[in-house]
């Protein structure tokens, strides 16, 4: 995304036929998440991998994304 930008992610996906993007946590926010939307993408994130980052995952409404923490994901998504 650093390289091509979010224009460019949408473009690629778009070129490929691909309806879903993952996303490095770090990089996904509220902004990215509603432009990759808006182009019809799915998002998902991966590298969530400390409480608050999975906190701020389910936060924005992302469904899918990877953890080295499985437990502790799924204890904060059943909190919910």
């Amino acid at each position: 995304m650093d390289d091509i930008g979010l224009d460019g992610v949408v473009a690629a996906a778009e070129a490929h036929a691909i309806g879903h993007v993952g996303i490095r946590a770090p990089r996904l926010d509220a902004r990215v998440l509603a432009h990759l939307r808006a182009a019809g993408l799915g998002v998902g994130a991966w590298a969530v991998n400390d409480a608050d980052s999975v906190r701020r995952m389910l936060d924005l409404g992302i469904k899918v994304f990877t953890t080295d923490i499985p437990t502790t994901a799924l204890a904060l998504r059943a909190a919910r």
